[in-house]
């Protein structure tokens, strides 16, 4: 098995692209786990145009982000959708500029998910 070490997360890549979780991850001590329903997430995303673009440019950084990491392994690559968390809030600080723009949107999401799909998240 693997050990993921904090600050890490998991399970983002089925937001941004086709994705079959294989395997199982089990707590060994306390730690946050938020749900989202995907289709949901889609759906609220991309009815709001004046986000949507800069959702597009970070599934594209994410996606990047999980070759580049799949391809620096020594051994065969092997695509993962463990993440470290501060290479994660790199890639929504270039996305989502300004600090006003990323408030709004996560505002946006927090209320639309949580009316939508009754789980509140913490994006910030």
């Amino acid at each position: 098995g693997i050990l993921v070490q904090s600050p890490s997360m998991a399970c983002e890549a089925v937001l941004w692209m086709s994705w079959e979780h294989c395997g199982r991850m089990v707590a060994n001590s306390f730690c946050d786990l938020v749900a989202v329903d995907s289709r949901s997430f889609i759906a609220i995303v991309t009815t709001n145009s004046s986000i949507l673009h800069n959702y597009r440019s970070y599934a594209k950084s994410y996606c990047s982000l999980l070759t580049q990491e799949a391809s620096g392994q020594d051994a065969a690559p092997r695509l993962t959708d463990l993440c470290n968390v501060e290479l994660v809030e790199d890639i929504v600080a270039e996305t989502f500029e300004t600090q006003n723009l990323r408030s709004r949107t996560i505002s946006t999401i927090r209320s639309r998910t949580t009316s939508t799909i009754g789980t509140t998240s913490n994006f910030g």
